[in-house]
């Protein structure tokens, strides 16, 4: 095993939750009784999965979108019963179940509030986990290094032994920053600028698809 202490991302990394975060947004943006701000066009499906990709942020500041909508927005967005309903990506369970076997350690580390947690007890997954972080514990964004300094801190994590994965290269710079290491895990081969993600990505380890992370990862060879 290439590391023991592996820091995970949820959205996008976990958790196949983008589909759900489009479709909440764009209901938001379309649907006929909240108020629009005056946009003449429609969001197209595909743009605005990509976009939300980059950020929320940024999905936001390029489609205008109104308090509004905003607020369907929040409303919405973290029902896990809105559909579709957000799943693990296929074989997470079984690559986490496999760190913790064989002595490592998973964290997560996310901006999504603790409905990511919630998720993973649903999932029958949150006790392959020694310790989370999420946005009610207050730190900086992505990719300040404060919430994987405390993690660190907090179990003693040595920085060459640990990795923080994520599918935004902003994901893995966090760890970078606080003197680990970081790793672009994604399911997309075009981003919303149509590059395959890693071609650009500035991540000294990156995969497509969790098999080739196993490999990479806790594949013999390691």
């Amino acid at each position: 095993m290439k590391f023991r202490n592996f820091i995970w991302d949820f959205d996008g990394c976990l958790c196949d939750s983008y589909p759900h975060t489009t479709q909440v947004f764009y209901d938001a943006m379309t649907l006929p009784d909240i108020d629009h701000g005056g946009r003449e066009k429609s969001p197209e499906w595909d743009e605005l999965f990509r976009r939300l990709q980059v950020t929320w942020v940024y999905a936001r500041e390029q489609y205008g979108v109104t308090e509004a909508e905003n607020c369907y927005i929040r409303a919405h967005e973290s029902d896990f019963t809105y559909e579709p309903v957000p799943v693990m990506f296929p074989g997470i369970p079984e690559v986490l179940a496999e760190i913790r076997a064989a002595g490592g350690q998973n964290f997560l580390y996310t901006l999504r509030q603790s409905t990511a947690i919630r998720k993973l007890e649903a999932e029958g997954l949150a006790d392959l986990f020694t310790d989370f972080v999420v946005q009610e514990n207050g730190f900086p964004g992505k990719p300040a290094p404060d919430a994987i300094l405390y993690l660190m801190e907090k179990h003693d994590l040595d920085p060459a032994e640990t990795i923080m994965i994520g599918d935004r290269d902003l994901d893995g710079q966090s760890g970078i920053n606080a003197g680990a290491t970081g790793c672009l895990l994604t399911f997309i081969d075009r981003n919303c600028h149509g590059e395959d993600p890693l071609d650009v990505t500035a991540m000294p380890y990156k995969c497509r698809g969790v098999e080739q992370f196993r490999t990479m990862m806790l594949g013999e060879e390691n």
